[in-house]
């Protein structure tokens, strides 16, 4: 297992989760979903209802990118973020990029996304992913990296980036327009 950090642009790095960063996964998982919040007065159902939902998004993940890593993004030391990636042989695929409310609209996110298309550029690997149609400007974060849309499965978008040199897929003119 790689122990090191991955420098990225912009003054990021990139770590692999250890075990003691379980509360802050849980609260960047908490964060991108505050609806959940809503759903009860009561401060412990609610605190369990994220706790069994992060449960289930785990295993998720672990079900369907059995070989994926998981990421903490990090400005000088600090933790800003998360980022699940899993190498495939055809694409690499971000599952999950989250950075802390307190931490975006700073170009963290653009920052890893670049990194990301330079790494990427070189084998000419695409990035693929599933944004969420939801919230506003989620989807348009991705457009001003250079995705595009592949198809849309409401309530999520699949995205995709080729780097220069390798074509693109055939995208669905339907699936684009219905996700704005």
């Amino acid at each position: 297992m790689f122990a090191g950090k991955l420098q990225l642009i912009g003054g990021l790095s990139l770590r692999q989760t250890r075990p003691e960063d379980g509360q802050f996964l849980l609260s960047m998982f908490m964060a991108a979903r505050p609806w959940l919040a809503e759903t009860s007065n009561d401060p412990e159902f609610v605190r369990f209802l994220f706790e069994d939902q992060y449960r289930i998004a785990r295993h998720g993940v672990e079900q369907v990118y059995p070989e994926h890593l998981d990421f903490v993004i990090e400005r000088t030391g600090q933790a800003i973020g998360r980022l699940t990636l899993d190498f495939g042989y055809s694409d690499w695929r971000i599952s999950i990029m989250e950075i802390h409310p307190e931490a975006r609209r700073k170009g963290n996110g653009s920052d890893v996304v670049r990194s990301l298309q330079r790494g990427a550029a070189g084998p000419k690997m695409a990035l693929t992913g599933s944004a969420l149609a939801f919230p506003p400007g989620a989807l348009e974060f991705w457009m001003r990296q250079g995705f595009r849309v592949l198809a849309s499965r409401p309530p999520h978008v699949e995205i995709i980036w080729c780097p220069p040199g390798r074509p693109w897929p055939q995208i669905n003119p339907a699936a684009a327009a219905q996700a704005g």
